[in-house]
């Protein structure tokens, strides 16, 4: 399973569920389909009549490797993610929307649905770390430093082009030597 998260929230911690999931949903397909699926995480596309923005979206392939889980910028509602990630492997095992309808591990309005993965709320779910940005001395003295060891590579390079120069050149003299040596004999 490879996991590609495009969004600021820590990929780790969104791995644990999925991982978690996964070990119900996923538990009876083969491991090479467990290996091969690609899950990539996006932002929810923006939603004017919904004020608040937690909810979690996704779409998969039917009997596919694919998942797209689409999660807020803001805050997440940590069941309701779980419970997407449950659905969208529901789809990669071979589920559609008509035999998902009706059962509580897909179908949200069913009684019990958000009881069934409020285990979810038990993993914290951060944003990641903002990286600092090097001060200006620190780029610097890295660039200085990074310099110093490429010219140390082309002087090896020339070094060892140098040496190449040298011995062809003293091939080339020999073989002048041979060839002007033998003069071509005359027929008589």
């Amino acid at each position: 399973m490879k996991i590609t998260n495009e969004t600021h929230w820590r990929t780790d911690q969104l791995k644990k569920i999925i991982q978690r999931v996964a070990k119900v949903e996923l538990a009876d397909c083969p491991a090479y389909q467990k290996r091969a699926l690609r899950i990539e995480i996006v932002y929810t596309r923006p939603a004017d009549w919904v004020s608040d923005k937690t909810y979690s979206t996704g779409r998969a392939s039917v009997g596919g490797t694919w998942v797209k889980l689409r999660i807020p910028r803001e805050k997440i509602d940590h069941t309701d993610f779980a419970y997407v990630v449950g659905h969208e492997f529901g789809h990669t095992r071979g589920l559609r929307h008509d035999r998902m309808n009706g059962r509580r591990a897909y179908d949200r309005s069913v009684a019990g649905n958000r009881e069934m993965y409020s285990w979810a709320e038990e993993y914290p779910i951060d944003r990641k770390p903002v990286k600092e940005k090097p001060s200006l001395d620190v780029i610097q003295a890295i660039r200085a430093s990074r310099t110093e060891l490429a010219i140390g590579r082309w002087q090896v390079k020339l070094k060892r082009a140098q040496t190449a120069l040298k011995k062809l050149n003293k091939r080339a003299r020999y073989y002048e030597k041979v060839l002007a040596s033998k003069t071509p004999k005359e027929d008589k």
